[in-house]
């Protein structure tokens, strides 16, 4: 993979490295022994270029094209963003995305290969069908779950239609939550169970995320799998 150095604008070459989500460095070696000798940053005198009154004490402000500003706890962060979507989160949630930089035959690979090893299904129409009958089943369950609030709890129905949680407002956008969750209900196959008023309450996303976390913390559940195997399993996740 080629890299080019935003200082002196060489072109060098790495080798791929194992963790994808692992980026290399944007300098070559040259700039960054020399600026380390010299005592100066690279990354501050990248971030000054954009932001002319940017303070390497923090903090560590950016301010978007749209007018909103966003502080991070890192300069390191700070310049992420800078050489990467130069956007704040709302306006990069609504950018439109690249396609796949991959060949459809490495992606089918690497699906073929996660379904095998990460579900108890051998191959992908298998597993397409599965996922196809869950999808279904989760879909039915949203479906009666609304209309059971809106029945016997008119009140939180309208709270939780004037205030949906759109994709952007994670702190105060509205969800139904499932006391028992759907995930433990569609392998016991109660769905009336599930979509029942008693096991609805409307909470913020954040809100939900929180409590399934405790729920999974406290139910050893890990990729919506038990943690904890048992003498009766017999069978081969992996």
């Amino acid at each position: 993979m080629e890299v080019e150095c935003l200082k002196c604008g060489k072109i060098k070459v790495v080798k791929s490295k194992k963790n994808c989500r692992e980026k290399p460095s944007p300098f070559c070696k040259s700039c960054t022994a020399y600026y380390g000798n010299i005592g100066k940053s690279l990354i501050d005198e990248y971030i000054f270029k954009y932001i002319p009154n940017y303070n390497p004490s923090g903090p560590y402000t950016f301010i978007c094209k749209c007018g909103n500003e966003q502080t991070y706890t890192t300069k390191a962060s700070l310049f992420r963003i800078l050489i990467g979507s130069n956007m704040c989160g709302k306006c990069s949630r609504s950018a439109k995305r690249k396609g796949w930089t991959l060949s459809p035959e490495i992606v089918k690979k690497m699906r073929e290969t996660a379904i095998k090893h990460q579900t108890p299904y051998d191959s992908v129409e298998e597993w397409a069908a599965a996922d196809r009958k869950k999808k279904r089943w989760y879909d039915i369950c949203d479906r009666l779950s609304r209309e059971n609030l809106k029945r016997d709890k008119p009140s939180e129905y309208k709270r939780f239609m004037a205030n949906k949680w759109n994709g952007t407002n994670y702190e105060d956008g509205l969800t139904i939550e499932h006391i028992k969750p759907k995930s433990e209900c569609y392998k016991e196959n109660k769905l009336l169970e599930c979509a029942d008023s008693s096991n609805l309450k409307v909470v913020t996303m954040k809100e939900n995320n929180e409590l399934w976390n405790h729920y999974t913390t406290k139910n050893n559940i890990k990729n919506g799998r038990p943690t904890k195997i048992i003498k009766e399993q017999t069978h081969n996740f992996w």
